[in-house]
C-alpha cells in the first residue's frame, strides 16, 4: 500500500491525500495525530456504511450521538445503526439493484461532510440519489453528531423515482 493509500505511513506535518477503498479521494488534512485519527475513523464509518456493516460503523460512533434528520431526532449508537439498518434492508427487498458510494471531506479536525450516492434500479429504470451527512467529532475520536441534509432536488427526483417505478415508502421513511 502506497504512502497516499496509507495516511499512517506518512511523516507528522505533511499534507496527504487518504485515498478510500473504493478508490475516491477524502480529503487531504495535515496529518496531526488527531486529525489523522478523525479522518480515519470518518472514512471507515463511512465505508462500513457503505457495505452495510453495521458492527463495523458503530464502533465510531459514540454512546449518546444525536442524529439529526428531516424525520427526526434519534440519540444513541444502537438506535442509529437500528435506523441506518432498518433503511439499508428496506431498499435491498425493494430495489432490483442497490449500491453505496460515499465521499468524506474534513471540514475541520471536529467536523466532515460526508456525501452519500445511492445507484438504484428496479423496473429496468436507474436512479441516482444524493445526500449529505455532517458529522461532529467528540475529543476521544468519536463521532457525537450527525445532521442529514438533503441535496436541492434530490428528494423530489427520488419521489419521482419511486412513483415510477410504483415503490412506496415505509410510512416514517428512514434517512440514510
Amino acid at each position: 500500500m502506497s504512502a497516499a493509500q496509507n495516511p499512517i505511513a506518512c511523516n507528522t506535518g505533511q499534507q496527504v491525500p487518504y485515498l478510500h477503498a473504493n478508490g475516491m479521494l477524502a480529503q487531504s488534512l495535515p496529518t496531526t495525530g488527531q486529525d489523522l485519527m478523525n479522518l480515519t475513523s470518518v472514512v471507515a464509518f463511512a465505508e462500513a456504511l457503505d457495505r452495510d456493516d453495521f458492527d463495523a460503523a458503530i464502533r465510531f460512533v459514540s454512546d449518546d450521538c444525536v442524529y439529526e434528520s428531516p424525520s427526526g431526532r434519534i440519540v444513541g449508537a444502537a438506535a442509529i445503526m437500528d435506523s441506518y439498518a432498518r433503511n439499508a434492508a428496506w431498499a435491498r427487498e425493494t430495489f432490483d439493484r442497490l449500491e453505496f458510494k460515499s465521499h468524506v471531506e474534513m471540514r475541520s479536525p471536529t467536523e466532515a461532510l460526508i456525501e452519500y450516492t445511492d445507484i438504484t434500479e428496479h423496473k429496468g429504470v436507474g436512479h441516482t440519489y444524493k445526500c449529505q451527512q455532517i458529522v461532529e467529532i467528540d475529543g476521544g475520536g468519536m463521532i457525537c453528531k450527525i445532521t442529514h441534509h438533503e441535496v436541492s432536488g434530490q428528494a423530489e427526483a427520488l419521489n419521482a423515482f419511486f412513483e415510477k417505478v410504483g415503490v412506496k415508502r415505509p410510512s416514517k421513511p428512514e434517512q440514510r
